[in-house]
């Protein structure tokens, strides 16, 4: 995943800078024959000792995780000894088809969906999964049995969310000041986001379980 990362980031900054991104060797370090020195240097601080951008902004790694919470969703489901992992991933292939995230990848282990806000509007509200854009679901095995983890992102809800508020805060602030504007803004995008995140908390899980359990 840190490779990956380090390749959008080298893709980026090609983009932008016009620089030659497919220098990025295969072990995920830069070869030193970019153009531009200076930048070369911060493209490799920036790929090579920190990968999130909010660390580079000086925030601590609890603060990374509390921000990162607001559009993640993670937890883990104990899954019974006696149903086999095939029997899981069917269970798991029909949740995500009846929640209409079409599956994007998937191997003996995991499964992933990807299906963009703009692309399920007309997905029904009262589906557990509908918010989330992306997800990943897959087995680990411990100690105390096997159990089924979950990723899922809610970031493409987040900025739509955050749009619609800043267009309260542009509307209600040209009218009646920027305190009241701000005020409203906050109230929409704690009733337009807020609202989705602390129904899903207990839906999503209780969803997923029921699902795994084969009800």
């Amino acid at each position: 995943r840190s490779a990956g990362i380090k390749g959008e980031l080298a893709v980026f900054a090609g983009a932008v800078w016009g620089l030659d991104s497919g220098e990025l060797a295969g072990n995920g370090r830069f070869r030193p024959n970019f153009r531009h020195r200076c930048v070369q240097r911060l493209i490799l601080k920036t790929c090579l000792q920190e990968t999130n951008p909010l660390q580079r902004l000086g925030c601590s790694a609890q603060s990374v995780w509390m921000i990162d919470m607001i559009w993640h969703l993670r937890g883990a489901t104990k899954l019974p000894s006696d149903v086999s992992d095939t029997i899981i991933f069917e269970r798991l292939e029909n949740f995500l088809a009846k929640q209409r995230k079409p599956i994007t990848e998937q191997t003996a282990s995991s499964i992933e969906f990807s299906s963009p806000l703009w692309e399920g509007f007309s997905t029904p509200n009262w589906l557990a999964l509908v918010i989330y854009d992306q997800g990943k679901f897959w087995i680990e095995s411990g100690l105390e049995g096997r159990s089924l983890r979950y990723d899922l992102r809610s970031l493409h809800g987040l900025i739509f969310c955050s749009f619609a508020a800043l267009m309260f805060l542009i509307f209600v602030g040209s009218l009646e000041g920027i305190a009241a504007g701000s005020k409203i803004a906050l109230i929409a995008f704690a009733w337009l986001y807020g609202g989705n995140m602390i129904l899903t908390l207990g839906r999503v899980p209780g969803a997923i379980r029921n699902a795994l359990n084969g009800s």
